[in-house]
């Protein structure tokens, strides 16, 4: 492959795509991070031979093992607004280093892990602890509380935080921060 040609190209609706290129031996790559899902990466080589008229090559998507997921104010309808850190674990003994992402707008995608089991950790946008990510949904700081998210190939695993409202003392009423729920 002497000669690069770097095309981008994208699927309409029934998910076919096509491009014209001269002659010669091409490697046809679909990126493993595409549309912001982590999919297996794949790549074919292919050959272009003099007056051929169109070749067809068909990739499908693999899902790469990984978690994505939400994060929800109290109402559990609304997408938070803050910054926050999601780390993976594979225990919630205590908090470790790990892969980590930062969620935007409420929306995270993992990088692609190892199939196993995961403990979530969320975290302000300072890298405070909030807690581990519950059956409820409702971060505690107890590990006792903490749920495994497993992940499997071909598979993203779709998950969701929802972050409690603390109540001051004193009648100060609710807390403008998201706080874990009491233990």
């Amino acid at each position: 492959m002497s000669n690069i040609y770097s095309l981008w190209t994208q699927t309409d609706s029934d998910g076919m795509y096509s491009f014209s290129i001269p002659p010669g031996r091409y490697l046809i790559m679909i990126p493993s991070d595409w549309e912001d899902t982590p999919y297996v990466y794949q790549s074919k080589e292919v050959r272009i031979i003099e007056d051929e008229e169109s070749i067809q090559n068909d990739f499908q998507l693999e899902l790469a093992p990984s978690i994505r997921g939400s994060i929800y104010q109290a109402d559990g309808d609304t997408l938070v607004d803050d910054i926050y850190h999601i780390r993976f674990q594979e225990s919630c003994a205590i908090l470790e280093e790990g892969p980590e992402v930062t969620a935007l707008s409420g929306l995270f995608n993992s990088p692609v892990l190892p199939t196993g089991e995961y403990y979530l950790a969320l975290l302000n946008e300072a890298g405070k602890f909030i807690g581990w990510r519950t059956a409820s949904e409702i971060p505690s700081t107890n590990c006792a509380d903490a749920v495994s998210v497993p992940v499997a190939e071909n598979q993203a695993t779709g998950i969701n935080f929802i972050l409690a409202v603390k109540t001051l003392p004193s009648g100060q009423g609710q807390s403008s921060m998201a706080l874990p729920s009491e233990q």
